[in-house]
């Protein structure tokens, strides 16, 4: 988004969402007898809120609701002001499934930052404080950087792994393509297990050519595909994300064998070279089994 299209204030207190930003920064205002300003300060604010709320027992799960979304509404208009962020809202996904990006000369950066208000209604445990301010810190470095970071085979060779803020938004993306792919009548009813991937095999088979290069529905259907994989991966071999910086053909995930795997890359690769799930799967099966045996 440029910055000649950035949204002013009062387009963002007419937001359906992002005007809860403004009703929570006044009612801070009005506890602290104060003003309260969308910058670090007004963020800590925001967070020691959202800490109270959760870490009182027997708090009412509407409430918790109501005071997720109108924190994150809070963070993402200080990241749309600081910034120059565009949150992207997606009618058929709940609010953490939104993205927000970050464009600069040369850079394009996306992001979940709903996410880390809404994760508070998924895990037990209250992040401890000044998560909001560690995660905007790092999103400023990220704009920031002078390269790119190391990525794909690289950063596999390299063992450079991604840092944990970017693995949370890789993690998030997948959650929501994994929500999609529930939904899709091409997806829907490919099991995530090994009996699923000869399902995907014959799928790619018969909508793709190696020989014809994918549209753009093309694109959107394989790189569901490949979510599927790697849902396959993390549930059959324990494959946890590892770098994700780049494209996301490049995208690794690493199995307890130390082995590096790349889901949306093999898709990919499926799609044009008629690669042989089952086999693939094999191999690491052999060698998670060899893993569990131990030294000879």
């Amino acid at each position: 988004m440029s910055r000649a299209s950035h949204p002013s204030e009062e387009d963002s207190r007419k937001d359906d969402f992002i005007s809860r930003a403004f009703k929570l920064a006044s009612a801070l205002e009005d506890e602290l007898g104060r003003k309260v300003y969308f910058n670090l300060d007004g963020l800590n604010e925001v967070e020691k809120k959202l800490r109270v709320k959760f870490l009182k027992a027997g708090a009412n799960q509407q409430g918790n609701l109501e005071a997720v979304r109108d924190c994150a509404a809070f963070l993402c208009y200080f990241l749309q002001e600081r910034h120059k962020g565009h949150l992207i809202k997606m009618e058929d996904f709940d609010p953490w499934g939104w993205p927000m990006i970050f464009e600069q000369p040369g850079q394009k950066v996306t992001t979940y930052p709903i996410q880390r208000v809404w994760r508070l209604l998924w895990e037990e445990a209250v992040p401890e404080p000044g998560w909001l301010t560690k995660y905007s810190y790092w999103l400023a470095a990220k704009l920031k950087e002078p390269a790119p970071p190391p990525c794909g085979a690289a950063a596999a060779r390299s063992k450079t792994a991604s840092d944990q803020e970017r693995i949370v938004d890789a993690q998030t993306e997948h959650k929501r393509m994994m929500v999609l792919v529930s939904s899709l009548s091409e997806t829907s009813h490919i099991e995530l297990s090994r009996s699923g991937l000869l399902r995907l095999e014959n799928a790619i088979k018969e909508k793709f050519r190696p020989d014809i290069p994918p549209t753009s529905d093309g694109w959107k259907l394989l790189r569901c595909y490949g979510h599927v994989l790697a849902a396959i991966l993390a549930k059959d071999f324990k494959a946890a994300w590892y770098n994700v910086d780049g494209d996301d053909g490049g995208w690794s995930m690493q199995l307890p064998t130390k082995t590096f795997v790349f889901p949306l890359g093999k898709i990919y690769k499926t799609a044009s070279h008629r690669d042989d799930l089952d086999a693939y799967y094999e191999v690491l099966l052999q060698e998670k089994l060899r893993y569990r045996a131990g030294p000879m």
